[in-house]
């Protein structure tokens, strides 16, 4: 939808070509890059391990927050809950082996646990981010190549020529710089972040500072999904260092920067902020109203209202696996596509609707001054040369004499 709501045929095509790249990133590439990751970093961290035993690395990282007992509790928990999927039938055997190995040396193992984690998610969020960050500026030169023309390819049937030339003069002079700084600003994140989170994990918490005390008890947000996917809080890392700086740092002018940072922004609130409150509200409802079973209320049993917010709703796999309701499971679907079918709507129709619109104006103001000047330009060339045309009559005459 958002590609559909282009301002013109090139833009669509130019948006088409960043959504495709974006599906494959986002859901392609981590099937065929995360498995490597993990095997390698797994054989390098903790050497003896085996193939099969890599399903340790689905312990989540909040039972490695707190010492060894507490680790060996998320092992049986976890191996308890994978055996329930006929796809790790025999997996506790793997769990058992491995902390076999390791008995008396446990701290050991969960020390090592967390280096892995740390050089996963670094990895993940470096491989993540160069192809997010790459994106625009690829298809930037693509829209280049193919149009013969620069700069923002929405204005390309709201201004003439002249005038996105014009405007984007100063970004294609440092564009190689930009560039650079593109990419490195997401790599010094995909070190920082994955060791800050580390360092909590293995830390006792009174040594640690706020930031780190953040990270130490929030540990679990940071989990991928059957060791694949980032979680939510991972791709807002990824997303707020890799793609938002980037895609800011590609502008080709000012009206281009001014649409994006508003759009990414709104973005980033709506995904990370307002569908989580929207989610917590509409099943705190569903619960009181109609007694389904939606919400995870461990740790907010007195909670008042501000600190209710936060209340997550339980996810619709957990609801699926779990013996709750049948109202239960039908209002956690009706939740998943009616939040699905919100989003898309805001999104990928309201969203690039008021954008358009806003740019509309922006750029008619904007060509209007442009023309104004360059008209001004011409008088003032006109005048110039009506002033000195007796004196070059003269001369003329002087020279032919």
């Amino acid at each position: 939808p958002f590609a559909l709501m282009a301002n013109n045929d090139d833009e669509k095509t130019e948006r088409f070509m960043r959504m495709t790249w974006f599906m494959l990133a986002s859901f392609v590439a981590p099937v065929i890059t995360m498995p490597f990751i993990n095997k390698q970093v797994l054989k390098r961290v903790i050497k003896d391990i085996k193939p099969e035993e890599k399903a340790i690395l689905r312990v989540s990282k909040k039972y490695l927050t707190k010492g060894a007992d507490y680790m060996i509790e998320g092992f049986n928990k976890t191996k308890g809950e994978l055996e329930k999927n006929k796809k790790f039938e025999g997996v506790s055997e793997h769990f058992d082996n491995v902390l076999e190995r390791y008995k008396g040396k446990e701290e050991q193992l969960r020390e090592k646990l967390i280096k892995a984690h740390q050089q996963i998610f670094s990895l993940d969020f470096a491989v993540a981010s160069v192809l997010a960050v790459i994106n625009p500026w690829v298809m930037n030169y693509v829209t280049e190549k193919r149009t013969k023309r620069v700069g923002y390819v929405g204005e390309f049937k709201m201004a003439g020529k002249d005038y996105t030339d014009k405007t984007s003069e100063k970004h294609q002079k440092i564009k190689n710089v930009k560039m650079a700084i593109s990419i490195a600003l997401p790599l010094v994140q995909a070190l920082l972040i994955p060791r800050m989170l580390a360092k909590s994990m293995l830390k006792p918490a009174e040594k640690l500072g706020s930031m780190g005390k953040f990270f130490k008890n929030k540990a679990h947000l940071f989990d991928y999904t059957g060791a694949i996917y980032a979680s939510k809080a991972a791709y807002f890392g990824i997303m707020a260092f890799g793609d938002f700086p980037s895609y800011m740092l590609a502008c080709r002018d000012k009206h281009e920067l001014k649409l994006r940072f508003s759009g990414f922004g709104f973005v980033l609130a709506t995904l990370f902020a307002c569908e989580p409150v929207l989610n917590n509200l509409a099943g705190r409802f569903s619960d009181w109203k109609f007694g389904t079973a939606l919400m995870n209320r461990k740790g907010f049993e007195n909670a008042g209202f501000l600190k209710n917010l936060l209340m997550p709703v339980k996810s619709l796999k957990d609801i699926n696996m779990s013996s709750a309701s049948k109202l239960t499971k039908k209002a956690a679907l009706g939740m998943y596509w009616g939040n699905f079918a919100l989003t898309t709507t805001v999104l990928g129709f309201g969203l690039p609707f008021i954008l358009n619109k806003v740019l509309k104006k922006d750029v008619t103001e904007a060509q209007k001054k442009f023309l104004d000047g360059t008209s001004k330009k011409s008088v003032d060339m006109s005048s110039f040369l009506q002033k000195i045309q007796p004196d070059s009559d003269k001369i003329f005459y002087s020279l032919k004499k």
